[in-house]
């Protein structure tokens, strides 16, 4: 069966861009740079999804503390190993397990408490699985355990690892009474396994469930190959990938990202409501389900792939778990085989999320199955094909046919998912936070500005900001930075971050910010003093100044002559004055500042020269000059254009004659 899978698998890659890595001929995949916008990427922190060969972290058997080849070598390097140390099972050995009389190392209690094989707190028992060439060494247990109630082979305790072991059950097929669960992670009546891993494993052949979670917090089941947990032939089913469960009022919140399930009656399943053998107790559990690929027979049985129990009626399905990209390969022309990607059979306690996925069921394949089944059933269909927005507040409810219509839904939201065999179109580019830079102010100054970022997926993105200085303010809404450093704030203020998210990926940058000290030390201007120049001729000087604190200074002046300029950069004034602007000019103004202390000066500007009623140049103003004057009465031209226009206003009349008389020399 396994070769017949790895063959499919190789056909499928180039669609997917999975990694077909399960077996051992598998090439290593490269580390993805982006996450798809839809569905699981092709391999995950650099491990193809799945494990196996081309997965990261394997453990070599010169790290380990203990190398064992069989079950009895196994149970005495567990019982003598300490937290942090590594019990490694040997290439190509088998520790196989063929009864429960002489292995059994618990046997009181329900459930939980049995177990053949218990990892110790912080210990890691690992195996091969992954390495080039080799054969990871496996726990098998006997067909001849296929029979018998609830029982579990491996438990671990808290911070233990299961590290790229083959884990084979009695029994992948559906014919025998298997109920066995190959990994528990919580032991005895009050010791929970939290912060346990399984990672890189093969696991298979358990009739309950291949992985299951139960009142541990922290646990991650990451790139694992997880198939044919088919359930038992009788009883309830079962035939879990992994199944997640809190106990006695307690949640668990595990991770489970970058596996590979196919042949499961439930790839994944979440339990809900009361349990029935702790009545009165809530047994939902908390969970996320990302980045994994599920596939073609990833629920088998009439079972679904993502399955979250809860029942009819207003009972609890799980109460905060998220559905996020993955990707299920299985295709059917209807939902008749009863195999649903998701199904969710309840109302999260807070809120479920169902997003980024991609599933090869269409969403007419959804309608079709509607056509013809109704209950809760109907609710999941119309959650995978994003028919409503799922913001509803209503009770549950209950129907009788399917003309009735769909349900309201509860606290599930749905969005942004992906159906059909053809690719999604386009991957998740990170969004660019536009370049910010570091910042300078002086104490008591208002240092303000916004920051802006793009998304080439058009994105909706939100922004942040962290570890700012004491007083300072980010608004998320305007993207605005704002602060006003105190008195004995002045210092360097580093690592102030700023970030944009699209919800999936960032991007940040993390800048200076400087404060410098108030002024108490003015700068000063250098000397100028008052001026003279006569007209026509040209009055030029620069202005300088000095700061003690060897701040930057800026030059200005006002309240300057017509035709007078000053330029700030070279710090230099300039004025040719025309013969009618003879005269004083007085509170001429030149300022240097700091940015917030300054200096000024006022000066006086004397403009000399000769007089412009000396019409005829004789050196004196007569009636000579008068005469002139009548003699071109009335004339008009440009201005100035002859002496006699004394006012240069292009017109010879009396104010031009008025003018000799207030110069009248005789």
């Amino acid at each position: 069966m396994k070769r017949l899978i790895l063959t499919f698998l190789a056909g499928i890659s180039l669609l997917l861009g999975v990694s077909a890595s399960i077996g051992s001929q598998a090439t290593p995949a490269q580390a993805e740079t982006t996450i798809p916008l839809y569905g699981c990427p092709a391999t995950l922190d650099g491990s193809p999804i799945g494990g196996g060969v081309g997965y990261l972290n394997t453990i070599d058997p010169s790290q380990a503390d203990y190398v064992v080849s069989t079950a009895a070598a196994l149970k005495s390097a567990l019982a003598a190993a300490t937290s942090g140390q590594i019990v490694y099972v040997a290439d190509g050995a088998t520790c196989a397990y063929t009864s429960t009389t002489t292995d059994w190392y618990k046997t009181s209690g329900y459930e939980s408490v049995n177990e053949l094989v218990h990892v110790p707190d912080g210990v890691t028992l690992a195996a091969g699985r992954g390495r080039a060439g080799v054969t990871p060494g496996c726990l098998q247990l006997g067909e001849s355990l296929n029979s018998g109630g609830a029982r579990n082979f491996i438990t671990v305790g808290a911070g233990a690892k299961l590290i790229g072991l083959d884990l084979f059950g009695p029994e992948e097929s559906e014919a025998g009474n298997n109920a066995w669960r190959g990994v528990m992670t919580a032991y005895g009546t009050s010791s929970a396994a939290n912060e346990a891993e399984i990672a890189n494993c093969e696991i298979h052949g358990f009739g309950h469930a291949g992985v299951y979670i139960r009142g541990a917090s922290g646990v991650t089941v990451h790139h694992n190959y997880i198939h044919h947990n088919r359930g038992a032939k009788t009883g309830n089913l079962l035939g879990y990938g992994v199944c997640i469960q809190g106990t006695s009022g307690a949640t668990v919140k595990p991770i489970i990202e970058g596996n590979y399930f196919d042949y499961n009656r439930h790839s994944t399943a979440g339990v809900g409501g009361q349990s029935i053998n702790y009545p009165g107790h809530l047994m939902y559990a908390d969970y996320e389900i990302r980045y994994n690929l599920f596939g073609s027979y990833a629920a088998t049985g009439g079972g679904s792939q993502v399955d979250q129990h809860g029942g009819t009626g207003n009972v609890q399905a799980g109460g905060t778990w998220s559905i996020h990209h993955n990707t299920s390969i299985a295709q059917q022309t209807s939902f008749s085989g009863n195999n649903p990607f998701i199904l969710i059979r309840g109302i999260p306690v807070i809120k479920g999320e169902i997003y980024n996925n991609w599933t090869y069921y269409l969403e007419s394949d959804c309608w079709a199955y509607l056509s013809a089944n109704w209950g809760y059933y109907r609710a999941i269909c119309e959650i995978m094909c994003n028919i409503t927005a799922y913001q509803h507040n209503a009770p549950y409810g209950t129907q009788s046919s399917a003309s009735a219509g769909p349900y309201v839904w509860v606290n599930i939201y749905c969005h942004d998912n992906w159906y059909g065999t053809t690719p999604p179109p386009t991957t998740n580019v990170a969004p660019v936070l536009n370049a910010i830079g570091n910042k300078s102010i002086k104490e008591g100054a208002t240092l303000s500005f916004a920051i802006s970022g793009s998304d080439a997926n058009g994105d909706a993105l939100a922004y942040s900001a962290s570890n700012l200085p004491v007083g300072a303010t980010f608004n998320s809404t305007n993207r605005t930075f704002s602060w006003t450093p105190g008195l004995g704030q002045a210092g360097v203020y580093a690592g102030v971050h700023f970030q944009v998210s699209d919800g999936q990926v960032t991007d940040y940058e993390d800048i200076t910010i400087t404060v410098t000290v108030i002024d108490e030390v003015a700068p000063v201007l250098n000397a100028i003093g008052d001026k003279g120049i006569n007209w026509g001729a040209t009055l030029s000087f620069t202005i300088s100044g000095s700061d003690a604190n060897g701040d930057a200074l800026t030059y200005s002046a006002s309240n300057l002559p017509v035709g007078a300029t000053f330029d700030p950069a070279t710090q230099t004034f300039s004025w040719t004055p025309e013969d009618v602007q003879a005269g004083v000019y007085a509170s001429i103004r030149f300022q240097v500042s700091d940015g917030s202390l300054s200096d000024t000066e006022d000066i006086t500007i004397t403009v000399s020269g000769g007089v412009l009623a000396d019409v005829n140049s004789d050196g004196a103003v007569n009636s000579l000059d008068m005469i002139r004057v009548g003699q071109h009465w009335n004339e008009t031209g440009e201005s100035g254009w002859i002496p006699e226009d004394i006012n240069k206003d292009g017109t010879v009349n009396v104010l031009d004659a008025t003018l000799v008389g207030q110069h009248w020399t005789g």
